[in-house]
């Protein structure tokens, strides 16, 4: 009986770093799972690590690009002048060069990973494929002025090398609808796009039988309402504090809401929420497991995003455990949450809206338990790490065949 062989696959990431949520589980989770899958031999080439932290954590290969005696807190504000030197330190490296030249594929996300992974595909003629998340090409579309004026220059700067890796790549991997639309409007092939969508592990984020019922909101219980995720522009935290606001207005029900993450935008939400003396607790990142308790112990989850691509995590996350979503149609969110079937969509910037929609449906009950319920069965077919990782396999492993 014959034994197929393993494809053999560098994985250059940006974003693979342990301690952070977000991308880097995601790259972590996928690249774990290809690897079990036995169809793929990885190596992984974080581009940033810390120090001290132990790569043989990880059953497959991992060789840091460049390590810092500790991780910069303010990773998100890399230089020019950072990626270029992220990059020269790849391009020196021959031991990476070695690895490099006998792998089948390398996957990357974007920035400089994608940019390193586009030189490495036209000067060893090998196969690449780019995954990522996230608004590139809509710099203009999307400027606010709120928004942190770095980070949108840093969006144009990042356009010149997406377009040289994109253009290079043999498989782009995007996480909705709009992405691809977005790709294919600046004219990239839409042939090589494929939609994926984001992961979540199964067997830590569904809840046990029936327990999804037992937060209902009944009168004078509390609302409790949470949001996490990266404090950023993007993701609405300043909204939420204005829903948080206004649910207080509204109603006389108490009101606990909880805030995990953080991001440039956390010290203006805390400042926000402590001028209005809302009643808002602030906790740092949490493990998954941590995580999926912090959804289970409260009813609503609410996330005003202004301007994501694809779909959030922890859209996804948060209806596999059975919590009642309130979110916009940004991005591809219209693409999972059905109104009033799954979750609850209201149109970018309606803090308002949003607000007295959920003193509407704390008073449905029988709403709060079809509503959950349809969630959970919502993201269990498409959603699951099992299900995202057997299209990963069948992209890659047809483009290895290519």
């Amino acid at each position: 009986m014959s034994v197929s062989k393993k494809i053999k696959i560098a994985c250059i990431f940006d974003n693979f770093f342990p301690k952070l949520g977000g991308e880097p589980i995601q790259n972590q989770t996928l690249v774990e799972n290809l690897h079990n899958s036995e169809k793929f031999s990885p190596v992984v080439f974080p581009l940033m690590w810390e120090q001290g932290l132990d790569t043989n954590r990880f059953d497959f290969p991992v060789h840091p690009v460049r390590t810092y005696t500790k991780f910069p807190d303010d990773f998100n504000k890399v230089t020019p002048a950072i990626l270029w030197d992220r990059a020269i330190n790849l391009l020196r490296s021959k031991s990476i060069h070695r690895h490099l030249a006998a792998v089948d594929i390398i996957l990357t996300d974007l920035h400089s990973a994608a940019l390193i992974g586009a030189y490495y595909k036209n000067s060893l003629g090998k196969k690449l494929a780019i995954r990522f998340g996230g608004n590139v090409f809509r710099q203009g579309e999307y400027r606010h002025e709120i928004e942190d004026k770095y980070h949108w220059l840093k969006g144009y700067f990042f356009q010149i090398p997406a377009r040289y890796a994109f253009n290079a790549a043999d498989r782009i991997i995007v996480n909705g609808h709009d992405l691809h639309t977005e790709l294919t409007d600046v004219g990239f092939d839409g042939g090589k796009i494929h939609i994926i969508p984001v992961g979540f592990s199964p067997d830590i984020f569904f809840p046990p039988p029936a327990s999804h019922e037992e937060l209902l909101v009944a009168d004078n219980t509390p609302l409790r309402i949470l949001f996490y995720g990266r404090i950023t522009e993007a993701n609405g935290p300043l909204q939420f504090v204005e829903i948080i606001s206004s649910l207080l207005r509204q109603t006389d029900q108490t009101v606990a809401a909880t805030v995990i993450g953080d991001g440039p935008l956390l010290y203006a939400m805390k400042k926000n929420a402590e001028r209005q003396r809302l009643p808002i607790t602030f906790l740092s990142r949490q493990s998954q497991k941590a995580l999926a308790n912090q959804i289970r112990a409260h009813q609503f989850c609410v996330f005003p995003f202004r301007k994501i691509g694809g779909v959030s995590s922890v859209i996804t996350e948060s209806m596999a455990c059975g919590r009642i979503v309130f979110t916009t149609n940004s991005g591809d969110m219209a693409n999972v949450i059905q109104d009033r079937v799954n979750g609850f969509l209201f149109p970018i910037d309606n803090p308002f809206n949003i607000a007295n929609a959920i003193i509407t449906v704390a008073k449905e009950q029988e709403l709060q338990k079809t509503v959950s319920a349809n969630a959970i069965e919502s993201v269990r077919q498409d959603y699951t790490w099992p299900s995202v990782t057997e299209k990963y396999i069948t992209v890659l492993s047809q483009l290895a065949r290519s």
